[in-house]
């Protein structure tokens, strides 16, 4: 006997992308698709493990049947897994049209109209936390691979409003514009924001920009480097246009790495503009370059006085452009006296890299005060950390549009208080700055040679002790006697600039005074101080028992305003000595 007329609904399951499960209304039970019949029909199997039930799914969907026999269940009617698959389709569906509402809030409100007057539904928050928070999270469009897919999916206005506009209040367009040419393409995202309070706060004489570009982390597809944004080719075009929609760039001075992809450009662009070159990236090519020899590698780490010498050569860009020759050639000698099989290669290298390729001119970084685009490279590295290499296009927009929104304020408040950040920490870098400055002046006054200018820069920047010093000036004794470890000396200093640029690239976007520390679920945005988090809680404790509300609303994170579950605090740390 063949029972047609069995009362049924599907019901999505508790794993996301699962398939429906049947349920029959009167039987109490549930079944899961087993496999698809060749006149049509679908066998569905009883859920429980070792069930032998089966019912017949018809292949218009409007009715199930099966024999007598094949609905006997050796087991019970599951009516409680009924109610809480059915509280979980409820709570699913209202994380919808509740997003603002937290996940926790919103599970037990649910819970508790379900089982308003009926047997009490038995699920943990806990065991079904994770598939709510997968069901709220935001899938990204499709990713585009190329410049045209990019300008065609932003014509589109649901993504134009999403990853082509501003955070905040009032959001301003980001997102500006697509070029293609049949050589090449680039993708222009600007701040009018920061533009216009440059624009309002700085003469055009007066700014300087610092520009890094990295080809590792980049999206999926044709895209080949970033530069502020993500290019595919650099040419003269792509400054020209921002010369022409963007910001001036007349008047103004450049500090980048040795590309000539980069700055020939800029010089066909404006051909007086003040071009100068990044001292960190000299330094980091001549410590690679130092490395490729294992015996001077091996004898840097060991030997505090050969490592003292290697880094006066470091330190040569230092100088006036007309006396970096005499100091090579003073330094030269008296490597030569002592290490000369161990500097022999690196002497061959500097010479011809940097004074007859190069030129003492391009290399010079005498009184200026802004020597290096570490900060850019430092920032350059946070955005890489919060992406992966050849990621979704509109995973990396986002990332843009959230440092958009935390730069625009923190250059609002440069204007307004005068400084940014970690005051301490801003204030050693200044002093350290400034004695470099005060070296320079004394060495244009005559007051120092080189030798004493080399020997005083080195120790301000590397925390050489003066007895090093004065063991050094005795250049012409021998070295061999005079072995020690460096690993220490040169861990604390590497230690106290790597925290120095954790608090200064990584401030609170609350106060933009102390790091980020406190990380938010379940939306988990690491963008907050604790203080800050302290205040905020407070304030919250106050609003609520001002507004006398029955439940107490939680803090929401400052940034995607979602009601905080819970918090842990993130400690900075680095590796010591």
């Amino acid at each position: 006997m063949n029972f047609s007329n069995i009362d049924f609904e599907f019901k999505e399951g508790s794993r996301a992308g699962c398939s429906l499960l049947l349920f029959t209304i009167n039987e109490q039970q549930i079944y899961v698709k087993n496999k698809l019949l060749k006149q049509g029909d679908t066998t569905y199997v009883c859920r429980v493990a070792g069930c032998q039930a089966r019912v017949y799914l018809s292949a218009d969907k409007s009715r199930v049947y099966s024999k007598l026999e094949n609905m006997l269940h050796n087991h019970g009617p599951q009516g409680h897994e009924m109610d809480k698959i059915s509280a979980l389709s409820e709570i699913k569906k209202n994380l919808q049209n509740n997003k603002n509402t937290g996940l926790k809030k919103l599970f037990t409100y649910v819970l508790a109209e379900k089982t308003k007057g009926e047997r009490q539904i038995k699920l943990n928050y806990d065991t079904v936390k994770r598939t709510l928070q997968r069901k709220r999270q935001v899938f990204l469009p499709i990713s585009p691979t190329s410049p045209q897919a990019v300008r065609l999916a932003y014509e589109k206005a649901n993504v134009m409003c999403t990853y082509g506009m501003t955070k905040g209040n009032t959001p301003k367009q980001f997102f500006k514009n697509v070029y293609l040419s049949s050589s090449f393409a680039y993708c222009i995202f600007s701040s009018d924001e920061i533009i216009a309070l440059m624009q309002s706060h700085i003469p055009e004489h007066n700014r300087h920009f610092l520009t890094d570009a990295t080809f590792k982390v980049r999206p999926l597809g044709d895209f080949k480097e970033f530069l502020i944004i993500y290019i595919k080719y650099m040419q003269k075009h792509l400054f020209t246009y921002i010369e022409s929609n963007i910001c001036s760039l007349n008047g103004a001075s450049f500090i980048c790495d040795y590309e000539n992809a980069m700055r020939n450009p800029l010089k066909k662009l404006h051909p007086n503009m003040n071009y100068y070159a990044s001292w960190f990236h000299f330094t980091q090519a001549c410590r690679e370059n130092a490395n490729k020899s294992t015996g001077l590698e091996n004898m840097l780490k060991s030997n505090k006085q050969l490592l003292l010498m290697f880094m006066k050569f470091l330190h040569l860009p230092l100088l006036p452009e007309n006396r970096i020759v005499g100091g090579f050639n003073l330094l030269q000698c008296q490597a030569n006296a002592l290490y000369t099989d161990l500097f022999s290669p690196f002497l061959v290298y500097f010479e011809k890299q940097w004074l007859q390729e190069v030129g003492p001119k391009n290399i010079s970084v005498f009184k200026r005060s802004t020597r290096t685009t570490g900060s850019v490279k430092a920032y350059n590295l946070k955005l890489g950390n919060k992406l992966r290499a050849k990621g979704n296009f509109f995973k990396f927009v986002q990332c843009l549009i959230d440092a958009e929104y935390e730069k625009g304020r923190e250059f609002a408040l440069l204007f307004q208080k005068g400084v940014i950040g970690n005051q301490p920490s801003t204030q050693q870098l200044h002093d350290r700055s400034q004695k470099i400055m005060d070296a320079m002046i004394l060495f244009e006054m005559g007051k120092i040679d080189i030798q004493g200018f080399l020997s005083r820069t080195v120790s301000i920047n590397e925390r050489f002790s003066r007895q090093d010093l004065d063991d050094e000036s005795n250049i012409s004794e021998s070295s061999s006697e005079m072995k020690s470890s460096t690993t220490s000396l040169s861990t604390n200093v590497s230690n106290l600039r790597q925290m120095s640029d954790i608090i200064q690239m990584n401030p609170c976007i609350v106060c933009l005074r102390n790091p980020k520390t406190v990380l938010l679920r379940p939306c988990n945005h690491l963008n907050i101080c604790g203080t800050c988090w302290d205040q905020l809680v407070a304030y919250n404790k106050l609003s609520n028992d001002s507004m006398k509300l029955n439940e107490n609303t939680k803090p929401k994170c400052p940034a995607c305003k979602e009601e905080i579950e819970e918090v842990n605090t993130v400690t900075t740390w680095q590796k010591g000595g």
